[in-house]
């Protein structure tokens, strides 16, 4: 997890790779989770690292396709 958002750490989100990054001074390319996404992060500056990457993305299960429609009905 990150250090400051107390969030649980999503297989593919790439958080845990911020603190290592900031640690050692220098990007990494990580490969997280069981679709091994991907994840590039590059220290910014003293207090910011930059996350980006890329992963594939499986058929989502009916109950989040209906979810993401109901969340865009209205636009």
């Amino acid at each position: 997890m990150g250090t400051r958002d107390r969030q649980g750490e999503d297989e593919a989100c790439g958080s845990a790779s911020m603190l290592p990054t900031r640690k050692l001074g220098c990007g990494l390319e990580v490969l997280h989770g069981r679709h091994r996404a991907v994840i590039r992060t590059r220290p910014v500056n003293e207090t910011h690292v930059e996350l980006g990457g890329r992963c594939a993305i499986d058929q989502p299960a009916a109950h989040v396709r209906d979810a993401v429609a109901a969340l865009y009905a209205d636009r």
